[in-house]
């Protein structure tokens, strides 16, 4: 039976997701989930990266769209309060699935108490209207959360770029722009999902406690993937793509894939057709950004983007590849279909 446009369109269903847990896990309950969920999801044949904490869990996967009721159902039972974006592609969009255990799930590089989601959060506010409200308020100050080349790619109306490299920057910044937060009464944050702007109004609204001055601050709920996902293009402040940690790179409104970026697979600098033909640009080893990257690092580029054109037909995950000698064995019939998924795998926080 032949598949119709819609289906091949929707074959694989992309899932951002994260929850902070009120109560955080013990070590032993980290690891048992841990196990428990990677085990599930290579029966699925999903990919991706998925991080688990004491704290809570964030990541991405790519999966089969008919697993996607399952999915839901398994990561629902441990995480019942688990904030989700689906979004589909024709291909799987990662290389491989790792499932980690980590001190955070996202770092912002302080400690821990200072920017705790879960004891106090700047308010959430909902993409649309009420949103598009404080980008156009002059007494609001805009600050995109994420890193330098995301801002690139595309941002919001009057948003500010704190020139971060790393979430790891960001308190660095805010603590230096301190002053002109206090000269306003309104602080809205975004990001690509919402994750990083929970620790950074959480720690932000920890500088501020003892502020004679303490300006309202915001993030947009859903990040700026909810936002293309509701709000129409003709009507949208958001201005450019949304970069995204998967070999979509970016996506743009209706979170359909960018037509116009590619990753450099050496830095995950987004390059555009232009760039790619840049003297400095070889395919997996360098581009006009990261040139100047010391030797060590180049050979090592080099060698692996030999063994990803050697590889560029075969499943690149060992562990699924095992699973799937082993499932046809059982049944002959079974097989791992749409296994070329041509990029690298790119890992990052939403």
């Amino acid at each position: 039976m032949e598949l119709d446009e819609a289906s091949i369109e929707n074959a694989f269903a992309i899932l951002a997701l994260y929850q902070f847990l009120d109560h955080k896990l013990s070590p032993e309950v980290v690891a048992d989930r841990r196990d428990q969920l990677e085990a599930f999801l290579r029966l699925k044949t999903a990919r991706g990266m998925i991080i688990l904490a004491q704290e809570g869990i964030n990541g991405t996967i790519c999966f089969p769209s008919e697993h996607k009721d399952a999915v839901m159902t398994h990561l629902l039972h441990d995480f019942p309060n688990l904030r989700t974006r689906l979004s589909y592609h024709p291909e799987n969009v990662f290389f491989r699935l790792k499932v980690r255990i980590k001190s955070e799930i996202v770092t912002l590089g302080v400690n821990a108490t200072v920017s705790d989601p879960t004891l106090q959060v700047g308010t959430y506010v909902e993409p649309g209207e009420d949103w598009d409200t404080l980008l156009k308020d002059p007494n609001c100050l805009v600050i995109d959360t994420r890193n330098e080349y995301e801002y690139q790619v595309g941002t919001f109306h009057n948003a500010i770029n704190p020139h971060t490299h790393s979430f790891v920057d960001f308190p660095e910044w805010i603590q230096e722009n301190m002053d002109q937060m206090k000269q306003v009464t309104k602080v809205a944050m975004f990001c690509t999902g919402g994750i990083r702007c929970e620790k950074a109004t959480a720690y932000c609204m920890n500088l501020l406690k003892d502020s004679p001055h303490q300006p309202e601050i915001y993030h947009l709920k859903g990040g700026i993937l909810g936002y293309l996902d509701t709000v129409q293009e003709e009507k949208s402040l958001f201005k450019g793509e949304c970069y995204v940690f998967d070999r979509r790179t970016a996506v743009q409104h209706g979170l359909k894939p960018s037509t116009t970026y590619v990753p450099c697979h050496a830095c995950r600098h987004p390059l555009t057709a232009e760039d790619r033909l840049h003297p400095d640009y070889e395919e997996g080893v360098s581009c006009h950004v990261c040139i100047d990257s010391r030797q060590t690092r180049r050979e090592r580029y080099e060698s692996r983007q030999k063994q990803m054109k050697l590889w560029d037909t075969h499943l690149h995950d060992r562990k699924e590849r095992k699973l799937q000698n082993q499932l046809q064995r059982v049944d002959p019939a079974t097989s791992g279909s749409n296994t070329n998924t041509g990029s690298l795998l790119i890992e990052g926080s939403i």
